[in-house]
């Protein structure tokens, strides 16, 4: 299988009082972006190094919505959302810790020292959240909304 690599646009947003049922419209309606998928080491460290100190975006959160969610499916498989709005399933990072079996979402939480944790959460919770788009350039066309 062939994939192609983009490069991504990651945003936070420290509104901590909407649910993430509206946090993932907001994803979407204000830059055509999903809840932010945290495949790598690399990309949490961008995260908790640029976004979260960030006094525009999480402004020194210590926990934030992301994309992981559980599977529609039934079978217990934690997925990300895709920019196409589809699911793709976690590999192997990261890990995630599973508070309760009706959790569907997931967050990631301040843990000791530097360390940050995914931890699942209910759809109804409210907390900061991180967002990524694909980068616009001349395969990607953006229109700026206001």
């Amino acid at each position: 299988m062939t994939y192609t690599s983009y490069a991504n646009c990651i945003s936070g947003t420290d509104d901590s009082g909407i649910p993430l049922v509206i946090t993932a419209t907001n994803c979407d309606t204000n830059n055509n972006s999903v809840l932010a998928a945290v495949t790598s080491r690399e990309k949490l460290d961008f995260i908790t190094d640029r976004i979260i100190p960030n006094p525009t975006q999480l402004n020194k959160s210590k926990e934030f919505i992301v994309g992981g969610h559980l599977s529609d499916n039934g079978d217990g498989q934690w997925m990300w959302y895709d920019f196409d709005k589809s699911s793709y399933p976690f590999g192997n990072f990261p890990s995630i810790n599973v508070k309760s079996s009706d959790d569907t979402n997931s967050f990631y939480q301040k843990g000791y020292g530097f360390s940050f944790n995914l931890t699942s959460m209910a759809s109804d919770d409210a907390k900061p959240y991180v967002c990524e788009s694909r980068a616009c350039d001349a395969e990607n066309f953006c229109v700026r909304k206001n």
